[in-house]
Parts: C-alpha cells; sequence; structure tokens
C-alpha cells in the first residue's frame, strides 16, 4: 500500500508541476516530507503510521525516486545550455550519488555509537534521532526551493499548450 501512495503522490506532483509551477510543486513535495517525518518522529500507532507512508513523502533508501527528481531534471534542462547539459547532468547525478553515501555512512554512524555507547537507549529513540537529522534535511531542501529562481518555471508558449489542452487524459497525466 505505501508504494501505491508514493507511486500515486509522485504522479499526482510530477504530472501537475508544469500546470501549477515547479517551484510550487517542490515546495509541496518538501513540506509534505516534512510532515511525514515528523510523524514518523511523533507517532507509534501502526495505523497512522501506514496512512503517513501511503500519502507521504519519505525516501527511506537514500536513492532520488520520489516526485522532486524528475521536475529538479526537467528545470535543469531547461536552464542550461545545451552544450553543457550532459556536464550538469552528470555533476547532478553525481551530487546526488556522494550525498546519498554520505547519508548513509552518517546514519549508520550515528545508529552504531547510540546503541554502542548507552545501551540503555532504546533503539527505536536511535532510528528517531536518524530521522530528526532527515527532518532537518527536508527543512533545508525547502529553504532550497523556496530560493529557486523563476526561471525553472514553463516558458509562456508551452504554459499556454498547457493550458489550452482540452483531453482529460492528457491533463491528468501532464503531457503536453
Amino acid at each position: 500500500l505505501t508504494l501505491l501512495g508514493d507511486a500515486l503522490i509522485s504522479l499526482g506532483i510530477t504530472t501537475h508541476a508544469d500546470v501549477f509551477g515547479r517551484r510550487k510543486m517542490l515546495i509541496a513535495g518538501a513540506l509534505l516530507a516534512i510532515v511525514t517525518t515528523v510523524v514518523f518522529i511523533t507517532e507509534s500507532n501502526f495505523w497512522i503510521l501506514t496512512i503517513a507512508a501511503m500519502i507521504g513523502v519519505i525516501t527511506p533508501s537514500g536513492n532520488e525516486i520520489g516526485p522532486f527528481m524528475a521536475i529538479e531534471l526537467s528545470s535543469l534542462s531547461q536552464v542550461t545550455a545545451d552544450a553543457s547539459r550532459t556536464h550538469l547532468m552528470a555533476w547532478y547525478t553525481l551530487a546526488g550519488c556522494l550525498s546519498s553515501a554520505v547519508g548513509a555512512l552518517v546514519c549508520g554512524f550515528t545508529l552504531y555509537f547510540c546503541q554502542t555507547a548507552d545501551p540503555a537507549l532504546a533503539e527505536l529513540t536511535s532510528y528517531r534521532l536518524v530521522l530528526i537529522m532527515y527532518l532537518g534535511t527536508q527543512i533545508l531542501l525547502s529553504a532550497l526551493f523556496i530560493n529557486l529562481s523563476e526561471k525553472i518555471e514553463v516558458p509562456p508558449a508551452v504554459e499556454a499548450k498547457v493550458g489550452d489542452m482540452s483531453n482529460p487524459v492528457s491533463v491528468f497525466l501532464g503531457l503536453h
């Protein structure tokens, strides 16, 4: 169920980014991730956690598979010159992989240190500490999204085409 929920949320955010605004949808996704993380930190009820996992945005593996990547890539390709696009995408991918690796390393060391330094510290508490660190990264991500340039938005010619779409399936799927 959580995979289905994540797929539907990702589909909704990414396919409507050009209609409502890429920056707005990135911010909305980041805020949804913040709310989801807060629920995971504060709740212990299985059903509340399941619902939060279904409608929220959280990336447990460190790999970017959620709604952000498609919008980020389309925005980057729009604001980058054709000649340097491949070079920039390589750096984007490298930065993402390094961030995932550093995040995994920090989380692993944090869990190891918490659980070996103080055996009385509950395992759940140490995982919640990792989620608090994740929350910090989501707040930082939100701040970065808020400060994005308007240049990432759809050009007016494409926006007019999106506004003129009469096929509801095309509108729903974000096809233009």
